[in-house]
């Protein structure tokens, strides 16, 4: 058994359940975990250790896929000496704004790649609900020449996902988990060659110590619809199981969510909020846009109101100047 998991990449083995790449089944095409969670959604963490670059990179086009919604992470965490002279920048996700928005949105990341000293060969938009994204990519890797093209980025970026829609199948598997793709896996693709790489940042992900049910309950996928409170009087918005927005007033304000549309959010009396169980917090002064990264954005309205924002250790909570009101 060694050839690879269609899902995970990893070579499939027979003789250690606890190990990655088990399966039962001699023959199989994914192993147990990937076969659970593809068929069942039952899921069974395992991490490994990843090497910190692939040697195949220097023979190919590089095809860095980031996250729309949160791009400065990506455009932190890399190193660029996995970014050749020319590399294709995909914006993954991008169905999650209104298409109004979208030459905004492409404005704002085009200004970071500038901060950061950034100089793709392409940027493009993709999203897997929108195909002709997939045509626009498509051109771009024929226009550069190349045969092998490598898939990298952040853990949960949607690298999968671009490579399932080039090759129009589902075969590697992908989730709102991180650490979905444990190895790289080789796709052949009419005259090219595609690799999927692994997540390539030690950062941990958000979603590494989440509940299931938490991370399934806040991933965006689809279009983010915008959910507006309007203030009079002292309250904490509770989103979902993941965190409390507490709300002191001296006028009238107001707060709008843009998050996954399965989220779920109320408003309630802050004299009802009996105790807090979350160990991290941020106090934020008068009108202002934050962000709790891989969950929300927030958009307030007020000159004289205090937020504060409880979630669980491992979100990032900040103020931030990327937010597009819809």
């Amino acid at each position: 058994m060694n050839q690879p998991c269609k899902g995970c990449g990893h070579p499939l083995q027979n003789s250690d359940p606890k190990a990655l790449g088990y399966s039962p089944k001699v023959g199989s095409a994914y192993c147990q975990s990937c076969f659970r969670y593809k068929h069942y959604k039952d899921v069974s963490t395992i991490k490994k250790e990843m090497p910190k670059q692939p040697s195949y990179l220097t023979s190919g086009l590089v095809l860095w896929c980031v996250d729309s919604m949160y791009p400065e992470e990506s455009f932190k965490s890399i190193d660029k000496s996995w970014l050749q002279d020319d590399f294709v920048m995909i914006l993954t996700k991008f169905d999650v704004y209104p298409t109004h928005l979208w030459h905004a949105r492409l404005d704002q990341i085009k200004a970071l790649c500038v901060r950061y000293q950034l100089h793709p060969l392409y940027m493009v938009p993709f999203s897997k609900q929108l195909p002709w994204t997939k045509d626009h990519i498509l051109q771009a890797m024929k226009a550069s020449a190349r045969t092998t093209f490598s898939c990298i980025g952040r853990v949960n970026a949607g690298k999968s996902s671009l490579i399932n829609a080039l090759i129009n199948e589902s075969s590697l598997l992908t989730s709102p988990y991180a650490h979905t793709t444990q190895a790289p896996v080789t796709m052949p693709f009419d005259e090219f060659t595609l690799i999927d790489y692994p997540g390539f940042d030690d950062t941990p992900h958000p979603f590494d110590t989440l509940e299931h049910h938490i991370i399934e309950s806040v991933h965006v996928d689809g279009l983010i619809k915008p959910i507006t409170y309007n203030l009079k009087r002292d309250c904490v918005i509770q989103i979902e199981d993941v965190a409390l927005i507490e709300c002191h007033l001296q006028e009238a304000s107001s707060i709008t969510l843009y998050m996954s549309a399965q989220s779920k959010s109320f408003k309630r009396n802050l004299s009802l909020l009996e105790s807090n169980p979350y160990e991290h917090s941020k106090t934020f002064q008068g009108s202002c846009d934050i962000e709790i990264t891989h969950v929300c954005w927030m958009h307030v309205v007020g000159t004289t109101c205090e937020i504060s924002v409880h979630t669980h250790p491992n979100l990032t909570i900040k103020e931030t100047k990327d937010v597009l009101c819809w």
